[in-house]
């Protein structure tokens, strides 16, 4: 009982079922008009029969009396499946026919009758098992008196009535049965998928996020749904492991800093000797703990751009105005290290975007060139059909091809020691920006050093 009341809270098995009381009230309107429609053609061939025989059979009467009335039907009833004939007088004597005796109960009013008559001619006859055939008749009387009746044996059109009812109830029984099994089959199968989603999610809530949704591969509502799902899930799974990682780096990155920090603060306490020994101490002190407000910053700016917050500031803006301003700004600091500096940038590229956002993304790529280039810097900016290009290059060491995908990670740098200067988040901002425009952020090969290359859509 409660598996059944399981089933029946089911959306599908609800729909299943309702359409099946649909489709039997459709069925049994239309079975019901085939049969209405069926035997209602056969009784109108047989009164259409009867009619024309009586019309013929009054002409001969007219004609020619009583006695060639008899001689016409004594030729008819030869005949191989005759119809029904009585000829009798005014009392209801018979003067000639096959029927001996009139119907019982028929009265005196011309009209259709229906009686049972009996059509066995003997033990060989096929249907000698039931003899009572059905009959329809009319009843015809001619002047001076006389009975003419004129009837059919609709035995056959019978038994196809009966059939026909047969066949129409199996049918309406057949639609009902189907769509009932068709409704539990699928409302079992339903819910054993429903279950199935139900316990992996139950353990996904209790923690377990490498677990997914399973999928049956029929790649229907529920399978989409469940991938939906999976990819969600693939998303929270992946964020989650970076929020570990970030706070693994974070302690290990910030440990260094602070106990410096805290070194020097000690020192200007208990061992300065003098003011400028106190100055130098707490200046030192300022300087890291700008590194890590910078650290800081730049960790809270991903974390809104990766969370869409800053969409709202979007507008078009020229994207060819804003690199050659950062080209010129840094093209000083490029002569400085020996570094020449070469620009390629189409004009009017116009796009949507945050300029300040954009500015800092080419000015982390463009402080990474300085910081790593050893012979060259290029920019360069193109378009394509609806989207384009800022690509930063430096003729340096590179980045090989298998750390090209970690270097965009949360403090990540290709010295594991982490000696060099950088907090190891200028890439992963660089990355956050793209994204939070709807573009991208690669790596590639210069040939030789490192060419980094932001695309952006301008449509």
């Amino acid at each position: 009982m409660k598996q059944g009341l399981s089933l029946f809270r089911i959306s599908v098995v609800r729909i299943a079922f309702g359409y099946t009381i649909i489709f039997f009230l459709a069925a049994f309107v239309l079975f019901g008009f085939v049969y209405v429609s069926s035997t209602g053609q056969l009784s109108r061939q047989t009164a259409e029969t009867i009619e024309a025989e009586i019309q013929g059979l009054s002409e001969q009467y007219e004609s020619g009396g009583i006695n060639r009335l008899a001689r016409t039907i004594r030729g008819r009833i030869r005949r191989p499946g005759a119809g029904l004939y009585f000829v009798g007088d005014a009392d209801g004597n018979y003067i000639v026919g096959n029927l001996e005796n009139l119907p019982k109960k028929i009265g005196s009013i011309d009209g259709w009758i229906e009686f049972s008559v009996n059509r066995s001619t003997g033990p060989d006859d096929v249907t000698a098992t039931d003899p009572q055939h059905a009959a329809r008749a009319r009843l015809f009387h001619l002047s001076e008196g006389a009975i003419l009746l004129v009837g059919r044996d609709i035995q056959s059109r019978k038994d196809i009535e009966h059939t026909l009812g047969k066949t129409l109830i199996w049918g309406l029984v057949a639609t009902l049965v189907l769509g009932v099994v068709g409704g539990v089959f699928a409302g079992h199968r339903m819910s054993k998928r429903i279950n199935n989603i139900s316990v992996a999610a139950n353990e996904i809530a209790e923690g377990h996020l490498k677990g997914r949704l399973p999928l049956s591969g029929s790649n229907d509502e529920i399978d989409r749904l469940s991938a939906t799902f999976n990819l969600m899930l693939e998303r929270i799974d992946h964020l989650m492991t970076g929020l570990s990682e970030v706070t693994d780096n974070i302690a290990h990155d910030l440990r260094s800093p602070l106990a410096r920090i805290r070194a020097e603060a000690e020192n200007a306490v208990f061992n300065a000797s003098s003011v400028e020994d106190a100055k130098e101490a707490l200046s030192t002190v300022i300087k890291e703990s700008d590194r890590l407000l910078g650290v800081f910053t730049a960790l809270l700016s991903i974390a809104r751009l990766e969370s869409g917050s800053k969409h709202e500031q979007f507008q078009k803006i020229d994207i060819s105005a804003t690199v050659s301003d950062l080209a010129e700004l840094y093209e000083p600091s490029a002569i400085d290290a020996g570094l020449p500096f070469d620009t390629k940038i189409e004009p009017e590229i116009i796009a949507t975007a945050n300029r300040t956002l954009l500015s800092q993304a080419v000015a982390n790529l463009i402080e990474n060139a300085l910081r790593y280039g050893l012979d060259r810097i290029q920019i360069t900016l193109r378009s394509g059909s609806d989207y384009c290009e800022i690509s930063v290059a430096d003729e340096g060491p590179g980045v090989p091809e298998d750390k090209r995908d970690v270097v965009f990670e949360r403090f990540a740098r290709l010295d594991s020691s982490r000696t060099s200067s950088g907090s190891g988040l200028g890439l992963s901002l660089v990355r956050a920006i793209a994204t939070s425009h709807g573009g991208s952020v690669t790596l590639s090969d210069n040939h030789p050093g490192l060419r980094a290359t932001i695309t952006l859509p301008i449509s």
